[in-house]
């Protein structure tokens, strides 16, 4: 609904608009002075009220992808453009969508809301499109690839009927991941973690059969280790790195397919002391380009352990039930394990000062400003 001085503001505009055409029709020359002088004093006050309350759909959140089931749409976006102070981003529904070759405003406002996104989307800059799902992008020499993972709807937990599941797996959630976020294509590896060891002074893993070759992931980590790295990234790039919750694991692992069997899993094994991080076996055959995922090595999210799924959040935000945490969640299954930890919702506890060859991680960045390599 426009406020006040958005509705005067285009009452004054219209009322320029006939001071105008009376100036230029009418043939007395007092009149038409009146009228001209009219017209000015009328736009002055227009831009006045514009001035005061600009016609606007609430704050701009940063650009994000959206995901509805299927690979989003290459250079499309969404800006939600009424996220006022008292919506949610649920709540926040009229949104532009930019495309090559136009815009479309979506149904479901009143006139005067889709009147009022419309001014907005007429006066305000569109960027170029950005980069778009599964995209990657790197923050430095030494950080990370990361892939754009679009924001949208995913299950964390056993699917119906899998006999393979535990009571950990279970109740089966839904969970929303909005605006989306960028994670590590693989696993982060030995050469990316010996940058941070180089620069930090943090001692190198040193338990038996530790990743040190390049293009090896990083193992015999321990959480505190992983969560130190992500740290580092983040006070050296600027951005904000973490360890990734076991929702948004579960979400790219299963590649935005809500009850699916992971299409984002690949079968093979590879021996985590040997193995290129991530790049055997599932080169290609994730929708986003994610690899390294159901198998090679077990993987640290930042998840506290919890006995099920119950006090699992539906934001995708990671359950943080102690400080310190006694146990994280482990994801994934690594070399010679049984094959039922490369399920998708497959989760165990591992204790938080344990390093293993068997144990690695990957990061994951909020969105913020990107740039597309």
């Amino acid at each position: 609904m426009l406020s006040f001085a958005q509705f005067m503001m285009f009452a004054l505009f219209a009322a320029t608009f006939v001071l105008v055409v009376v100036a230029e029709l009418v043939p007395h020359l007092p009149t038409r002075r009146a009228a001209a002088l009219a017209s000015i004093a009328t736009v002055s006050a227009a831009l006045g009220f514009l001035w005061r309350d600009p016609p606007r759909g609430g704050d701009w959140p940063t650009m994000s992808w959206t995901y509805a089931g299927k690979a989003a749409k290459p250079n499309q976006r969404t800006a939600y453009v009424r996220a006022g102070e008292d919506q949610t981003e649920d709540e926040a529904e009229t949104r532009i969508v930019e495309e090559p070759g136009g815009s479309a405003i979506s149904t479901g406002d009143s006139a005067a809301e889709r009147l009022e996104t419309a001014f907005v989307a007429a006066f305000r800059s569109i960027p170029p499109p950005g980069p778009a799902a599964g995209d990657t992008v790197r923050d430095c020499g030494h950080c990370p690839e990361l892939v754009i993972i679009p924001a949208g709807d995913g299950v964390v937990g056993a699917d119906p009927g899998d006999a393979a599941a535990t009571p950990a797996e279970h109740p089966r959630r839904t969970v929303k991941h909005w605006p989306g976020f960028l994670m590590s294509r693989a696993e982060v590896s030995a050469a990316e973690y010996a940058a941070f060891v180089r620069a930090t002074g943090r001692g190198m893993p040193d338990c038996d059969g530790a990743g040190v070759a390049t293009g090896v992931a990083a193992t015999c980590v321990t959480a505190a280790d992983a969560v130190a790295y992500a740290g580092w990234l983040t006070r050296t790039t600027g951005h904000t790195y973490r360890l990734p919750s076991e929702s948004e694991w579960e979400y790219v692992a299963r590649a935005g397919e809500a009850g699916g069997s992971g299409a984002g899993l690949r079968t093979g094994l590879v021996p985590a002391s040997t193995a290129a991080a991530g790049v055997p076996g599932g080169e290609g055959r994730h929708p986003w380009s994610v690899v390294g995922l159901g198998g090679g090595v077990a993987e640290m999210t930042a998840d506290c352990w919890t006995a099920d799924l119950s006090r699992m959040p539906s934001t995708g935000g990671a359950v943080e039930q102690d400080r310190p945490c006694p146990s994280r969640v482990l994801r994934d299954g690594a070399e010679g394990e049984p094959s039922l930890w490369r399920r998708p919702s497959a989760r165990r506890p591992v204790a938080a000062g344990v390093a293993s060859p068997g144990i690695g991680f990957r990061v994951v960045r909020e969105l913020g400003r990107i740039a597309k390599r």
